[in-house]
């Protein structure tokens, strides 16, 4: 969603994609000196935006999902149910 967003400003000129002064701050993915789209030439917020909010957004969506399923407590009836089977308990 951030990556959406980060597009719609820069679509309806909120959030330029060049700032005169600082370019590091614009809304573009890319430097302006460099030739090609590829990682090497991402730019500070194209790192930010590409890089760590999509790792972020994953790594949240792990932790909803397993939070959701309610991991630690079926974890934990699964190793009371283990010691269990094998008489430790």
């Amino acid at each position: 969603m951030a990556d959406l967003t980060r597009h719609i400003l820069e679509d309806v000129g909120a959030w330029p994609e060049r700032l005169g002064y600082n370019d590091a701050w614009g809304s573009g993915e890319y430097r302006a000196d460099c030739p090609e789209e590829t990682m090497h030439c991402l730019s500070p917020m194209g790192v930010l935006f590409t890089i760590v909010f999509t790792y972020l957004g994953f790594a949240l969506l792990v932790v909803g999902t397993m939070w959701n399923a309610n991991i630690v407590d079926k974890l934990s009836e699964i190793r009371q149910e283990w010691r269990r089977l094998r008489g430790m308990m």
